[in-house]
């Protein structure tokens, strides 16, 4: 309660920033750039004399500073390869880490670049955090991840992106006229060429399996797979085949 223009005289710090501030209306304020000084607690005193010379009680205040910008990662891989399929889209494990402090929501931001989802996740102990997220509302193709927290003083981490590759077509496979007529007879059996087609990417792999057992394991180039089979120790009659 020190008249107008009465100067209040502050110290800030143990190795003192010194700054001052005038009463106007019963009440001062003051801004002060504390860069120099080390995290952790600051004290503040503050002391004014009215116009007669009485000093005022000083006053104290101790804030805390802290400047470390906390750390954010999310997992590599997610889903342990980074991909999305048809299976998992509904449920999709989105985790990482964290020293923001326990408590602290992580923002996630998941779009394929015109849809987007937002969800928060709690940092638990440890710093550990996971999410699991239904993806089938955006579209297949690249799918971005960004992760954003702050800690308790404010602090924000440095914005985390992860990208994920959403796939949901279901390729389909076909298996063609085995010999030109699917009857294999005495001068083929020693070496049948099974083979197919696959509306799929190169180089994955095909399952061949004959009366429910493995032959084999030919890769698709150009859409197309075949793979050669030696079919005499098979007894005549029906053989199934099936490829995946």
């Amino acid at each position: 309660n020190a008249e107008d223009g009465q100067v209040v005289a502050l110290t800030i710090g143990s190795t003192p920033i010194n700054a001052s501030a005038t009463v106007a209306g019963g009440v001062w304020t003051a801004t002060v750039d504390i860069s120099a000084l080390a995290d952790g607690n600051i004290d503040i005193t503050a002391d004014v004399s009215d116009l007669a010379g009485n000093p005022a009680t000083q006053a104290t205040k101790t804030l805390i500073k802290e400047t470390v910008i906390p750390t954010l990662a999310i997992d590599n891989p997610l889903m342990t390869d980074n991909k999305v399929n048809d299976v998992e889209k509904t449920a999709v494990v989105i985790s990482g880490t964290s020293n923001a402090g326990n408590g602290q929501r992580v923002a996630l931001a998941i779009t394929d670049g015109v849809t987007a989802i937002k969800d928060t996740v709690i940092l638990t102990g440890g710093g550990v955090w996971t999410h699991t997220e239904d993806i089938s509302s955006l579209a297949d193709g690249n799918i971005v991840i960004k992760a954003d927290v702050s800690d308790l003083a404010g602090n924000a981490a440095i914005q985390v992106p992860r990208t994920l590759v959403k796939d949901t077509y279901l390729p389909s496979i076909a298996i063609g006229v085995i010999e030109d007529d699917d009857i294999v007879n005495d001068s083929e059996q020693a070496d049948v060429v099974i083979s197919g087609t696959a509306d799929t990417e190169d180089n994955l792999t095909v399952t061949l399996r004959i009366a429910g057992s493995i032959i084999g394991t030919p890769t698709v180039t150009d859409s197309v797979w075949s793979y050669p089979v030696n079919m005499s120790p098979l007894a005549d009659g029906n053989i199934t085949i099936t490829a995946d």
